[in-house]
């Protein structure tokens, strides 16, 4: 009679699991938790990173857009294909707030340099329907962020800038909203408000 064979059991390859944390391959763990942070810290660093040019300025690839309607009955503003509307068209709207830095924080935002011209229909105070074609892209076509902040208490520039179009009017005024980093704190008990948000007049055009 033909004797059994002993069956060794054959070796298992272990795989690195949750559960048994990694244990099999700690070196291969630690190098894709490098890979991913580094990735990701990247990235952010990517979108927050001020670009500097001549005269400590930061160039912008994409902005937002806001509009607002002063001493007018109705404002219609289409910019990259985006409706903006203000006013009832019955009653004539305030005048224009002196803080212009509480005004667009609403609008249209992510918007890539730049997608055509901001096209303005309005009745201004005399009840006069007029029309206006602002080309964005000309006014700011140095793509540099602007401000007033004085350079040598600018720490930078974070995020991207908003461009305000405000109907003033007979009045079209085009501004630009940049958030400027500052060396210091403004207020001394307060260590956040090391900011500004800039606003800087770009375009003006009164119409007939």
């Amino acid at each position: 009679m033909a004797s059994l064979a002993v069956m060794r059991p054959r070796k298992l390859l272990r795989v690195p699991t949750i559960a048994s944390g990694w244990r099999g391959a700690p070196t291969t763990m630690a190098v894709l938790l490098i890979i991913v942070l580094a990735s990701v810290v990247s990235a952010c660093h990517q979108d927050l990173r001020v670009q500097w040019v001549e005269g400590g300025y930061a160039r912008f690839r994409e902005h937002g857009f806001s509009m607002k309607c002063a001493m007018s009955y109705e404002c219609k503003v289409v910019y990259a294909g985006f409706p903006h509307r203000e006013g009832s068209g019955a009653t004539l709207l305030g005048p224009v707030v002196d803080d212009l830095s509480r005004v667009g924080r609403g609008g249209h935002v992510g918007i890539r340099n730049f997608p055509g011209p901001a096209l303005v229909v309005w009745r201004a105070s005399d009840g006069k329907e007029r029309h206006g074609r602002i080309d964005i892209g000309a006014i700011f076509k140095d793509e540099v962020q602007r401000h007033r902040v004085p350079l040598t208490d600018v720490a930078g520039i974070q995020g991207t800038p908003v461009i305000l179009l405000v109907v003033d009017d007979r009045t079209i005024r085009v501004y630009m909203k940049t958030w400027v980093r500052l060396k210091r704190p403004v207020n001394d008990g307060n260590p956040y408000s090391d900011f500004r948000e800039d606003v800087t007049l770009a375009f003006e055009k009164t119409y007939r």
